[in-house]
């Protein structure tokens, strides 16, 4: 009866009624607090028709980003690519196709309309954009098994001009893959450097 009661002033006239509310509501709020203590941050007491829900703690590691995120404010696309290129030692062509021949993975994360469109490189390993960060951590259950395979070896993740690729290989180094880096220029500075590929059905082509 007292919650059908509670229901019936929410519902009626705004004015005094929701004063009245809002006062109602106050000490309950106050309670909540000073039984979880004013120094603990991570539950929440919030009134809602004269009870009180809890709320998850957050991870500290959110918590932290979000403390960040109002110390400095936001990040920019620009400056998070120069965060992400800071763990790397990039990789020309020429470099990472001496790499590949010493056992280095290229993993490709182009479309597969510019895969077929342009060709892949010989030896290379799609794995889609939208599912890199699950097919790559090696504690997921829908991991490659050949890119988790061996941590300690070197993974080169390559796009189409080489951007989406460094942030994707700053992902790996922090799944714990050490040597991981990406391809400068991506694709098309593989293609313009004349090195080998290869289109499905057509066998493969060096440009020069």
């Amino acid at each position: 009866m007292a919650v059908a009661a509670g229901l019936s002033s929410a519902v009626a006239l705004p004015g005094a009624n929701a004063t009245a509310m809002r006062t109602r509501s106050r000490p309950i709020y106050a309670e909540a607090r000073g039984e979880q203590g004013r120094d603990a941050p991570v539950r929440y007491g919030i009134p809602f028709w004269g009870y009180r829900m809890r709320m998850p703690a957050r991870p500290a590691a959110v918590r932290s980003l979000d403390e960040r995120v109002l110390e400095t404010g936001p990040t920019t696309a620009a400056e998070l690519l120069a965060q992400s290129r800071a763990l790397l030692h990039r990789l020309s062509p020429s470099q990472a196709c001496r790499a590949m021949r010493a056992g280095a993975l290229l993993l490709d994360i182009r479309s597969e309309l510019q895969r077929e469109r342009d060709g892949v490189v010989p030896g290379s390993r799609f794995v889609p954009r939208n599912a890199f960060e699950w097919r790559c951590d090696p504690s997921c259950q829908s991991r490659d098994r050949v890119i988790t395979a061996a941590p300690d070896r070197q993974l080169i993740v390559m796009c189409d001009e080489g951007y989406q690729s460094s942030l994707a290989a700053a992902t790996l180094r922090r799944f714990g893959f050490a040597q991981a880096t990406d391809l400068v220029g991506g694709f098309r500075a593989w293609r313009a450097d004349g090195l080998e590929i290869e289109w499905r059905g057509c066998g493969r082509l060096r440009l020069r």
